[in-house]
């Protein structure tokens, strides 16, 4: 069409100079003319061969790189082994290696295939045809940060020479994130570090260095859930651009379960619900909302002592993935308080687990009960424990858990025996050391008051004249005075 293409060039005082042909002139035929003022020499005609793909700089902020070349060509990068690296360009640029995609526009010979190449002139990646303009996107792999590539275009079975470019450090590529485990595929420059970022461009979490392939994933802390955070690779002084990445509502991560306290610490997102569950994912026990850094502790219910529970965390209507399993030691009961009328003591625990009283020192006490399908019970505190400590245990299939809280026992009520009228006594147990007396039905003193061994037993006798009578005892330590013990008849006694 006799249109100007490029730019002119004055001749030296030896009438020689050379002129550039632009890239996408590859396997055009062009003329060159002479112009002196306003005469024009006749045309000269060429057929251009295919030209090298021309390359701008990688323009680190964008990781882009300028190409131009033939249209409708190919143009591919290749690593320092001439291996192909990522995709060849694509319809939307000229070339411009962009760090945050890895994209690379080309332009070259319409139809052509553009071919990233190593250095070793192995192909990488995937060849990208140029379109009807001679546009092409090549898309740079992570891996080869900091490398140096080639570009060729290959028409039919010719190609061009090659044109090298020197690849920045690349933004990270991210896989999905797994929202039962918070893991985040990353493909960078092998050996490099690679750092979660917050919105505000602070690290959250532990660094990862990534594998000689380029490869390595980050553990997302559940406290980002369903918030964009950032990736970036870090070499030395230089750090990648920001890719970045929303986070679903991810798994909350719990601790283990405290069998002193009964206590679990679970981590999620501030502000959300989290929720024991048992294995068929019925809930357990009562939710807890998170705090501000997205902590908070749940409470496993005493009778889940030797199951296995889940974790789920709820974000307005939204449920996360369940959380590992947590195992749950046999925990300690939970025990009321000591009637000083009956001596009975309600114990909750574990269905079917066996409760046991001890002494201060860890002996056993009384007698074991077990518990019913509701996980409850109910002990009998022998008199003889009056005003002494103790404590209670559950165990559950031959593991015994750790004491309870220890309870102190009030001043209970004597146990009287049936009197025995020959020799005209009663026999009593209480707490060792205390005075028991006998009483009437309206509370007078009834004969002489007796103290009761180290074993907590004494022999009260019975005056004749009571003989008929209904008689009840109470015991007192110091100043402590018990319940009145159950009635006893008295029988006729001998004169």
């Amino acid at each position: 069409n006799n249109n100007p293409i490029g730019t002119p060039t004055t001749l030296d005082d030896k009438g020689q100079g050379s002129i550039t042909l632009p890239a996408n002139t590859s396997g055009d035929q062009v003329g060159v003319v002479i112009k002196d003022g306003t005469n024009q020499s006749p045309a000269t005609n060429i057929e251009v061969p295919l030209l090298a793909p021309q390359l701008g700089a990688v323009d680190t902020p964008t990781v882009q790189l300028p190409v131009t070349g033939k249209p409708g060509s190919s143009a591919q990068l290749q690593d320092p082994s001439s291996n192909q690296t990522g995709k060849p360009l694509d319809d939307n640029g000229q070339g411009v290696v962009d760090p945050a995609t890895g994209n690379v526009l080309v332009t070259g010979k319409p139809g052509a295939t553009v071919q990233l190449q190593d250095q070793s002139g192995n192909p990488i990646g995937t060849p990208v045809k140029l379109d009807d303009q001679g546009h092409g996107t090549v898309t740079l792999p992570g891996n080869t940060s900091g490398q140096q590539v080639g570009v060729v275009i290959k028409d039919g079975d010719k190609e061009s020479p090659v044109t090298s470019v020197a690849v920045p450090l690349l933004a990270p590529q991210l896989g999905a994130i797994d929202p039962a485990t918070g893991q985040l595929p990353v493909i960078g420059k092998p050996g490099s570090v690679v750092q979660l970022l917050d919105q505000k461009g602070n690290p959250v979490g532990s660094p990862t260095t990534l594998d000689d392939k380029g490869q390595g994933s980050l553990v997302l802390p559940p406290n980002v859930s369903e918030e964009q955070v950032g990736v970036v690779i870090k070499e030395g002084n230089t750090q990648s651009p920001v890719t970045s990445v929303d986070v679903p509502l991810l798994a909350p991560q719990v601790g283990t379960v405290n069998p002193a306290t009964g206590q679990l610490l679970v981590t999620g997102k501030p502000g959300a619900s989290v929720q024991l569950q048992d294995k068929d994912g019925k809930t357990v026990g009562t939710p807890v909302i998170l705090d501000a850094q997205g902590q908070g502790v749940l409470t496993p219910p005493v009778s889940t002592s030797g199951d296995t529970l889940q974790v789920v965390q709820t974000s307005g209507t939204k449920p996360s993935p369940a959380s590992e399993a947590v195992s749950i030691p046999v925990l300690k009961p939970i025990v009321g308080a000591v009637d000083p009328k009956t001596g009975t003591l309600a114990v909750e625990g574990k269905p079917g687990a066996t409760v046991q009283l001890e002494d201060a020192t860890g002996n056993l006490v009384g007698t074991p009960v077990i518990l019913n399908s509701d996980g409850k019970g109910v002990l009998q505190v022998p008199v003889t424990q009056s005003d002494k400590p103790v404590v209670v245990t559950q165990t559950v299939n031959n593991v015994e858990s750790l004491p309870s809280a220890e309870i102190t026992v009030p001043l209970l009520k004597p146990l009287l025996e049936t009197p025995d009228a020959a020799t005209s006594t009663v026999a009593v147990t209480g707490k060792p050391g205390a005075s028991v007396q006998l009483q009437d039905k309206d509370g007078k003193a009834v004969g002489t008051s007796v103290i009761l061994d180290e074993a907590g037993k004494g022999v009260l006798t019975l005056p004749v004249d009571t003989s008929g009578d209904s008689l009840t005892a109470v015991q007192t330590s110091g100043t402590t005075k018990s319940p009145a013990s159950d009635a006893v008849s008295i029988p006729v006694l001998k004169p």
